[in-house]
């Protein structure tokens, strides 16, 4: 499989190592760029201000650079980054909810991946329902989703196993 699946046109990429944790669990997140250094900020979705979030921490200026390492299976035509970890982020003080971190590059691109803070007991609390499955079935990054390429090439050429280690 390539090593260049890293897309140039988004400047800068990034995913995390789990989709949900408990407070206070920390979680790993992985990014390529093409600027040297970028800065990662992770804001807390609310109802009052959906389109701003609600800042809750923010990265020192971190290095950057392409993260080349993808892998690939060919019998599945599956593809994942297989990047460096960049940093871990503790989430100890952190409400329950949803969370986006945002990966700004220092030449202003950006991109998002989210993060789910679950509650450790459903008593009493709203269930929400991320549809974390669905976005990765969709995810054309390296290549393949469940149900196209990135070619517009149809069902035929689709990937038959999805990885969440990809941005």
């Amino acid at each position: 499989m390539s090593s260049e699946l890293f897309s140039a046109k988004n400047g800068i990429e990034g995913y995390a190592n789990r989709v949900s944790v408990l407070p206070g669990e920390s979680v790993t997140l992985f990014v390529s760029s093409s600027t040297p250094t970028f800065t990662i900020t992770a804001y807390r979705m609310t109802g009052t201000a959906p389109s701003k979030g609600l800042k809750v921490w923010s990265s020192p200026t971190l290095s950057g650079g392409r993260q080349k390492a993808t892998k690939g299976e060919a019998a599945t035509r599956s593809t994942w980054a297989a990047w460096k970890p960049t940093t871990t982020v503790s989430t100890e003080g952190w409400n329950e909810g949803v969370y986006l971190f945002k990966f700004r590059a220092t030449n202003g691109k950006q991109s998002v991946t989210p993060l789910v803070v679950r509650s450790a007991s459903t008593a009493g609390k709203v269930v929400l329902a991320m549809s974390a499955l669905t976005w990765q079935a969709y995810n054309t990054w390296g290549g393949k989703s469940s149900y196209n390429d990135d070619e517009g090439t149809g069902f035929s050429q689709r990937a038959y196993a999805m990885s969440f280690d990809r941005p």
